[in-house]
């Protein structure tokens, strides 16, 4: 039986297998197509269904695409208090010496634009969506919803707030 690894990325899919009878370990790299399913079946061409008793992958393809800012637009749904915490970073600054009192550091785009970065507050098992703008005394900009944690993605991207 095998245990199989793939990672899909743009140039290339790479493919580790791991037959756990004998120990054999089995690395492939086949080029990658613009169907990631074609090039994995590429990859595994000779092995039975029957023989992969686990199958797990990741993608270079999406990881890069989000450091890169290719693709669509995206947001975030984070606890209320951390909307920024993906600009303020990490104490340790810099590299290879650290300076936080360095004021003109080159900091990266963030992954989601301030105004897509969602707050959720928690009470007693159940999530309030909370806007930044959003103010208490009733104006009508303010947004509050309060669902259990289940259905909080469903009313995050219910098109509610569009990219």
């Amino acid at each position: 039986m095998y245990r199989v690894g793939v990672d899909i990325g743009g140039t290339f899919t790479d493919i580790f297998l791991f037959n756990e009878d004998t120990g054999e370990i089995i690395v492939k790299k086949v080029p990658s197509t613009k169907r990631p399913e074609e090039a994995v079946a590429q990859g595994l061409k000779g092995f039975k269904d029957k023989d992969i008793k686990f199958f797990i992958h990741g993608t270079t393809i999406g990881t890069n695409a989000v450091l890169e800012h290719k693709g669509a637009r995206t947001g975030m749904i984070t606890t209320k208090g951390f909307r920024d915490i993906i600009e303020i970073g990490r104490q340790s600054r810099g590299w290879p010496k650290p300076n936080v009192y360095d004021f003109t550091i080159e900091r990266p785009k963030p992954l989601a634009e301030r105004h897509l970065r969602f707050e959720v507050l928690f009470w007693r098992g159940r999530a309030t969506s909370c806007r930044e703008n959003c103010q208490r005394d009733g104006h009508t900009d303010c947004y509050h919803t309060t669902l259990p944690w289940d259905n909080i993605s469903n009313w995050a991207f219910s098109g509610r707030y569009k990219a």
